[in-house]
């Protein structure tokens, strides 16, 4: 501003920016110092290192067509794009990916929060400051440390957006309307609906920018407005053509529930809504940990919200009681200056906004108190408002407003840094007195809003100390309520957690408002100011330090990948079998061991050794044909594995007999592979962990690997078929006990029948000579003509050729893949090929976009400060 001080704001721009580039990296690299430790990686519940190494992720073929083989049938997964996010984990590794690229994305988050404040004018101490405050909040933070470090990359993508909308205010606006809409795109392609989201709340910004300009008629502006929007969305939609096509095609159509008809989004809002943030757990914003942290948070700090469960889930008890990997806390300093901007902001006589910042701030509150409205989802009736509209049914959770909401205090909170650097910093002579002198004198002499101000914090310090003896007081009832919620034993430890982190939020409370007392009170004025900017940046870091600390969990990725016998066994010629966990109801000393065992090895060491399971780790959106079949083969379980090709099982030695007689009792196909237990590894004589655990092979071992011989192979021949009259009849024909799997296969499309003679000849060979998630090669002979049974789900995007020549990918058993075959030896080839025009749209648009980002560069001119505020402005009262 133009009363900024030289020794706050520093005189270029790339001396700024490496002053914000070095703080925020040495904060991030004081959270995230176990990266830089060998064999250490970040957790993540999302992607973990044992996915991200999978054979399947192979950049650029990703950029092609990406095949989710690991899991049930297979399915076809999300392409790779042209983003932030692809060309990290090209250029990294998954190895380094998973150990950086967290950081990484606070960083660049920090960075933009940084420029946007730069682009509003602000001192380059404030930019930091609300660049620490953006990066270290717990909202994005905690969902990084859960591996979704796309929502992290979204943020820092609408903070780039608003930095060039604003900029765009003062010169070329056409040109800086399409770097926001290269920004928006760029969000959309990292974080999908949330970067839809987010995109909505620019293009409210970017009318709201151009009415608020202030020339012209409000109509005239409002147009104005509404054009960047098209400019912006257009451009958008140009640099996200390949992911929004991707997510067409993979994530809606055809996909169960996603109609837009009213009966289909009623039918949905349960599961869509699970994730709503009940309005009790707005207090989270302020006291991180009052309903604990992650659901395996030690000593009392377990999740015990409901975030995560379904509406009806006491009537239906579907889905999960509670479930939260992400934490709310936006920083008690953070909050409360931002409090402190928009209670400045109502003051239009001297004060410190032009009446284009108010209006500014009044305007970005309103979206944050909206945001959090509609992240409450079925609490309140706001969300309802949203759903009914077109394809908002399609997005899962409410409490993704939380986010805009954040962005919103961040901003806010900038605003309120810049209005204390105004009235008490910048251009306040520096006294001669010492701290506390100075405090005396101010609390004796002043009269104004500041003092009014200061003794309404002490009171809310005063009330919050009330609440939490108040709070206390309800230990009984607390405690009962969680053991009815399942805590059991452990519910007296949760309670005393929660009562700790409301008296450390008293603490912080306390601390912040004597920080903002001291500044309002002038005791950082002249060449004390620095050391304003030097506390509140340090207090930021102990504070997000001690909230953030829960959400950052490291392993050792050598341990927990670790191989052992029976992955050694499965790991061989993986494609020519699937392995599951038996669905049975074990003895609890068994059950719940090898249920977190299995849990662990289907997230991590099976992706990382390329072993395939029938069981699915996490699919919300599932295709309607996927639905259709599981609802009526799985009926009929021994059907459904010999289909499927599952051929192992991980289950209690002693249920191998109880699986014969229930499932199996005519033929008795489930047999004892190889036994084994779980035993401490050496040196330890318990195990707190899954990687302190290990596989002993033992003849009476409790544990078995089970094998079902009747499983189908992954491909086989057959010289006999039939053609269904439609889907229902080959789903009742594929349950149906007449029909024998081994020697019939169904065909869904006009194929002739094969010849009486030709079908009682044996159908002859095939093997697979190579498999890849995308590329299959097999070698077959027959002496008759055949159909080639490929036990890997269909997709009209698989094609096939048959001795170098292109054919037909049929449909067989209702989902997976076949190709006839006439007489004699063949080699046949499927490759997964989905359309990728719009790939190429999305390259244009990022080579578009970086000719224009070199040319504004290079014509740019440095930026005139912008007017002070209207008389009377910044003075002190």
């Amino acid at each position: 501003m133009a009363n900024e001080t030289p020794a706050l704001r520093g005189s270029t721009f790339p001396r700024d920016f490496l002053l914000a580039l070095v703080c925020l990296a040495a904060a991030l690299a004081v959270f995230f110092s176990p990266s830089f430790q060998p064999g250490e990686t970040l957790f993540s519940n999302d992607g973990p290192l044992g996915t991200m190494a999978n054979e399947r992720i192979n950049l650029p073929g990703n950029f092609f067509g990406i095949w989710e083989h690991l899991n049930w049938l297979g399915y076809p997964g999300l392409n790779a794009t042209p983003n932030i996010s692809t060309h990290a984990f090209w250029v990294l590794g998954p190895i380094n990916f998973s150990r950086f690229y967290g950081p990484f994305s606070l960083l660049f988050l920090g960075l933009s929060a940084w420029l946007l404040m730069r682009q509003l004018r602000f001192n380059n101490w404030v930019g930091i400051l609300a660049g620490l405050a953006a990066a270290l909040n717990a909202n994005t933070f905690s969902n990084v440390c859960w591996g979704l470090s796309a929502r992290s990359l979204v943020q820092a993508c609408t903070f780039l957006a608003l930095a060039a909308l604003v900029s765009g205010q003062r010169r070329r606006p056409l040109w800086k309307a399409l770097l926001a809409g290269l920004a928006v795109g760029m969000g959309i392609m990292e974080g999908f609906d949330v970067g839809a989201i987010f995109s909505l709340y620019v293009a409210m910004f970017a009318v709201f920018l151009a009415w608020n300009e202030g020339e012209g008629s409000p109509a005239g502006r409002i147009f104005k407005g509404v054009g960047r929007v098209a400019v912006v969305a257009a451009f958008a939609a140009f640099v996200a053509a390949y992911t929004m096509s991707t997510l067409i095609g993979t994530q809606i159509k055809g996909v169960a529930g996603m109609g837009q008809d009213t009966g289909s989004k009623e039918r949905r809002w349960a599961e869509a809504t699970a994730w709503s943030t009940p309005p009790s757990e707005t207090f989270r914003v302020l006291i991180p940990g009052v309903f604990g942290y992650r659901m395996d948070t030690a000593e009392g700090g377990q999740y015990w919200g409901t975030t995560g469960r379904q509406q009806d889930f006491e009537k239906t008890k579907a889905g999960f009681p509670r479930h939260s990997g992400s934490g709310e806390y936006a920083g008690v300093l953070v909050v409360l200056v931002a409090l402190w901007a928009v209670a400045l902001s109502f003051r239009r006589q001297d004060g410190p906004f032009t009446d284009a910042e108010r209006r500014f701030i009044w305007f970005t509150a309103g979206l944050g108190f909206l945001s959090l409205l509609f992240a409450w989802g079925y609490h309140a009736p706001f969300y309802r408002l949203l759903y009914a509209l077109p394809f908002f049914s399609t997005i899962r959770n409410p409490m993704k407003f939380m986010h805009p909401f954040h962005l919103a205090v961040v901003i806010l909170f900038g605003f309120g840094l810049q209005a204390l650097a105004r009235r008490h910093l910048d251009d306040a002579k520096e006294t001669g007195r010492k701290w506390l002198e100075q405090l005396k004198n101010w609390w004796a002499t002043s009269q104004g809003f500041e003092k009014k101000w200061t003794v309404g914090s002490f009171v809310a310090v005063g009330a919050a100390f009330v609440g939490w003896l108040l709070y206390s007081a309800t230990r009984g009832d607390l405690i009962e309520h969680l053991k009815k919620e399942g805590f059991g034993d452990g519910a007296a430890q949760i309670a005393r957690f929660s009562y700790n982190e409301v008296a450390l939020f008293i603490l912080v409370l306390a601390l912040a408002v004597a920080w903002m007392a001291c500044v309002l009170a002038g005791v950082f004025t002249g060449r004390r100011a620095k050391w304003a900017a030097l506390i509140a940046g340090l207090f930021l870091v102990v504070d997000f330090g001690r909230a953030n600390k829960p959400w950052i969990v490291y392993y050792n990725y050598r341990e927990k990948l670790a191989s052992n016998a029976v992955l050694d066994f499965l790991r061989e010629r993986p494609h020519e079998h699937r392995v599951a966990m038996a669905p049975l109801q074990l003895p609890p000393q068994l059950g719940n061991t090898l249920g977190a065992v299995y849990s662990d090895w289907l997230q991590n060491n099976f992706p990382y050794y390329n072993i395939q399971s029938l069981d699915i780790i996490q699919m919300p959106r599932q295709p309607e044909d996927m639905v259709a079949y599981n609802n009526t083969v799985r009926a009929v379980p021994v059907r459904w594995w010999q289909l499927s090709n599952t051929r192992y099982f991980l289950t209690a030695t002693m249920a191998t007999d109880y699986m014969n007689q229930q499932f199996d009792p005519a033929q008795r196909r489930f047999r004892v592979h190889a036994a084994f237990d779980f035993a401490p590894k050496a040196g330890l004589t318990a195990a707190s962990r899954i990687e302190d655990l290990e596989v002993v092979p033992r003849t009476n071992g409790n544990f078995a690997l089970i094998e079902f011989t009747g499983a189908l192979p992954r491909a086989k021949l057959y010289s006999h078929w039939q053609t269904p009259t439609n889907d229902q009849a080959a789903l009742q024909t594929l349950i149906n006990p007449a029909f024998d799997p081994e020697k019939t296969v169904l065909v869904s499309a006009p194929l002739a029948p094969p010849q009486p003679a030709d079908a009682a000849q044996p159908a002859g060979e095939v093997k697979i000579t190579q498999y890849k998630p995308t590329k299959l090669r097999l070698e077959a002979a027959s002496a008759v003509p055949t159909v080639l049974l490929l036990n890997d789900r269909h997709s009209p995007d698989w094609k096939v050729w048959v001795d170098g020549k292109p054919d037909t990918v049929l449909r067989c058993n209702y989902i997976v893949r076949g190709v006839a075959l006439p007489a004699g030896r063949h080699e046949i080839e499927f490759r997964f090929e989905p359309p990728v025009g719009a790939l190429w749209v999305s390259v244009a648009a990022l080579a578009i976009s970086l000719g224009l980002g070199l040319f504004l560069l290079i014509t740019a001119e440095r930026p005139a400060p912008l007017p002070p505020p209207a008389q009377g402005a910044g003075k002190k009262q």
